[in-house]
């Protein structure tokens, strides 16, 4: 049974993961989606990205409690990238929210958006593809080694 539940949790982690890869391209692709749709698909948005951090919570508690003693110097990196990722998609987030155009009007909310909103989030949206980059590079060996799991092609440890 345990094997079983190891098994869905993997599974639930990589397709969450794939959802929140290609929800967050498109929320980067406002050329595409248009402005009201960048803004509704980042309210959609955050479902993956809370999923996503959920399913990794073990991992992140583990690491954060242990950053400073018995970490890998290379958990310690992913821990930091990670959190700086966090951090910058927690501000564009919330200041994507703050220089809204759309969005707060479609419902009924009378909001005008201060261009310094605006000038933060498209400061903080521009890190994220480099940072997200790393991200993937630095958490590859992983990626590929959940993608046999998921597929049946490697070993089950």
């Amino acid at each position: 049974m345990h094997h079983s539940w190891t098994q869905s949790l993997t599974r639930s982690r990589y397709i969450w993961d794939i959802v929140l890869l290609v929800s967050f391209i498109l929320v980067m692709s406002p050329h595409i989606t248009t402005l009201t749709g960048h803004e509704w698909l980042s309210v959609v948005f955050l479902v993956p990205f809370a999923i996503h951090l959920l399913l990794h919570w073990q991992w992140i508690t583990q690491t954060g409690s242990r950053l400073f003693s018995d970490v890998s110097q290379s958990n310690r990196w992913h821990f930091v990238l990670d959190s700086v990722l966090y951090l910058t998609m927690t501000f564009a987030i919330i200041s994507g929210f703050l220089a809204s155009e759309a969005l707060f009007i479609q419902v009924g909310i009378d909001f005008t958006p201060d261009p310094f909103w605006t000038k933060v989030h498209h400061q903080y949206s521009n890190l994220l593809y480099p940072l997200l980059g790393i991200h993937l590079a630095v958490h590859w060996g992983w990626i590929v080694k959940l993608t046999k799991r998921v597929f049946g092609k490697g070993d089950e440890k």
